[in-house]
């Protein structure tokens, strides 16, 4: 992850926070976003191992628990998701990719009959 995209999802998180949707999970989602970006720098090994395992009868703990590992796990996320394609759009494999292009040079598609 990069400053420009660890940036971009702290403001979202924070902007989330701020309007009062789930502000403990965002509060949470924040913290596990910097444990990412800043790695061991942000926080000890201790501290990120009692985060990861936050759950419990009490529901705002829960919610702190689920934003840091959601936050922790947003590089990880965001490179499924790229793998499985972008939603809206899909992303198209090498094989797809080189038969459009072969079938482009033939002159498009076959017609139907």
């Amino acid at each position: 992850m990069n400053q420009s995209e660890f940036e971009s999802k702290m403001l979202r998180a924070k902007t989330m926070r701020d309007l009062g949707d789930k502000p403990d999970y965002w509060a949470g989602y924040m913290r596990g976003l910097r444990r990412l970006y800043h790695a061991d720098k942000f926080g000890t090994a201790e501290e990120h191992k009692k985060w990861l395992a936050l759950i419990g009868p009490d529901e705002s703990r829960s919610e702190r628990g689920r934003g840091y590992r959601d936050g922790f796990a947003t590089e990880e996320t965001s490179m499924a998701a790229a793998a499985l394609g972008r939603k809206g759009g899909s992303s198209k494999s090498e094989i797809k990719q080189s038969a459009a292009r072969d079938n482009g040079l033939k002159g498009g598609r076959p017609k139907k009959l």
